[in-house]
């Protein structure tokens, strides 16, 4: 509380105002990309990785993590289903239609050559 006049007989209290709060890391993140004259697509997509990262921690701030955390959230998406999928997929294609499949590997290996 403070005190609006001590010279007043009568002393009023008014409640003490809150100092303004540092700005949230989402945030700041916004503001630093946006510093750098970053596209607002890219913003968007870095704004997404932080947050899955966040959430894959149960919502612990990144300052309180350190690489063992980052290491496993990385490992997670290593594995995680869409990867798999992926690789699936083109065991699924292989099974499906192997001589396909078979030129389609060879056109690649040809192309990077």
């Amino acid at each position: 509380m403070t005190i609006d006049s001590p010279s007043d007989p009568a002393v009023v209290l008014r409640p003490a105002q809150k100092p303004p709060a540092a700005p949230k890391l989402l945030a700041r993140v916004r503001d630093a990309i946006r510093a750098r004259h970053y596209s607002p697509r890219t913003e968007q997509a870095y704004v997404h990785w932080i947050r899955r990262y966040i959430f894959f921690h149960g919502v612990r701030h990144p300052a309180e993590m350190g690489k063992p955390e980052l290491t496993a959230f990385l490992s997670h998406l290593a594995v995680a289903p869409p990867a798999r999928q992926l690789h699936l997929g083109r065991v699924r294609d292989y099974v499906n239609n192997p001589v396909r499949s078979a030129e389609r590997n060879l056109v690649a290996v040809r192309w990077q050559r």
